[in-house]
C-alpha cells in the first residue's frame, strides 16, 4: 500500500539526523528494500520511495549515503 510507504519515509524523515539515531533511521530505511516491497507486491511504491532515498543522498549526514546507496542498487538490480 502507498500509504506504508509515505508513513515509512515520514517516521524515518522525524527520526533526529544524528549518531544516536542513526540505527532507528536504519530500520526504516530497510523497509524501503525493493525485496520487501515486491515481496508485499507493492509495485506501484518504487518511485515513491526511490525518490526519497535520492533525497536523503542530500543530506548532510554521509553514514546514511551508503545505506541509501545500496538500497537504491537493490531497485536497479530488480530492474524496475
Amino acid at each position: 500500500d502507498k500509504n506504508d510507504v509515505i508513513l515509512n519515509c515520514l517516521q524515518c524523515e522525524q527520526c533526529p539526523l544524528n549518531v544516536y539515531e542513526y540505527r532507528s533511521k536504519i530500520i526504516y530505511l530497510q523497509k524501503l528494500s525493493a525485496d520487501f516491497l515486491l515481496l508485499n507486491n507493492q509495485t506501484s511504491s518504487f518511485h515513491l520511495s526511490m525518490y526519497y532515498l535520492l533525497g536523503l543522498l542530500s543530506s548532510n549526514f554521509t553514514p546514511l549515503w551508503s545505506v541509501s546507496i545500496e538500497l537504491l542498487g537493490s531497485y536497479g538490480n530488480k530492474g524496475i
